[in-house]
């Protein structure tokens, strides 16, 4: 049996890394400049204000 990976597969399989890897990065070079708490609330906010949105729009299309 063989898998064949379309291109919207391939884009939903590199979409996860690109925001951890971000992350990542971020977080390297402003950890001397923002205390951990607050980087860490900032991560958690902008991550629900984006469940959030989708939430929102996954409801209202499903009315």
């Amino acid at each position: 049996m063989t898998v064949r990976l379309t291109s919207r597969a391939i884009f939903l399989l590199t979409l996860p890394p690109l925001p951890w890897a971000g992350n990542a990065i971020v977080g390297r070079l402003v950890h001397h400049m923002v205390p951990q708490v607050l980087l860490n609330l900032l991560r958690w906010t902008i991550a629900g204000l984006i469940l959030l949105f989708r939430i929102f729009t996954t409801a209202r299309r499903s009315r």
